[in-house]
């Protein structure tokens, strides 16, 4: 009989770690920090408490950066549809990120994702053009050259399918 053991001890070092992390502040890092933390920060599931959710601040430049973000949530409805309604929601990256370097240690960062919402009753399905605000950090050790200032969503002129 096999031992799950050692599977498990890999899954949550991969959770745990900053494995992902970059030390650099250029197009190539950005976007990597972009395509891997995105889909992290705003998929969003009822298993998930939402004193977990206070994790995700890492990927931010500021707590401020962070809690207007989470407010975003609220007011575009996808806390309801996941703690009051019991539904998932997920975002995934479908085109290239776009990186800009606006100077000064100011990035952008530019993408259109597949955002899914799923009910219990119901399900949605749209394209939405993000663009996210990225400012330089002093680095430390395992530490992000970049955290998220700002996050603006809108619905895409390009349609999705599920």
């Amino acid at each position: 009989m096999k031992s799950i053991f050692p599977a498990l001890a890999i899954v949550v070092s991969l959770f745990s770690s900053n494995a992902h992390a970059i030390d650099v502040a250029d197009n190539d890092s950005i976007e990597t920090f972009v395509t891997e933390s995105y889909p992290r920060i705003s998929s969003f599931n009822p298993m998930q408490d939402r004193d977990q959710l206070k994790e995700r601040v890492r990927f931010f430049a500021t707590q401020d950066a962070f809690d207007t973000y989470l407010q975003s949530k609220d007011a575009d409805g996808t806390m309801e549809v996941v703690y009051d309604k019991g539904g998932i929601v997920f975002n995934e990256i479908v085109s290239k990120v776009s990186v800009y370097d606006r100077k000064n240690g100011d990035w952008k960062a530019e993408f259109i994702v597949r955002n899914k919402k799923l009910g219990q009753e119901d399900e949605t399905v749209e394209c939405q053009s993000v663009a996210i605000g990225l400012s330089s950090l002093p680095l430390a050790p395992g530490s992000f050259a970049v955290g998220i200032t700002s996050i603006e969503t809108k619905p895409s002129k390009i349609k999705c399918g599920g």
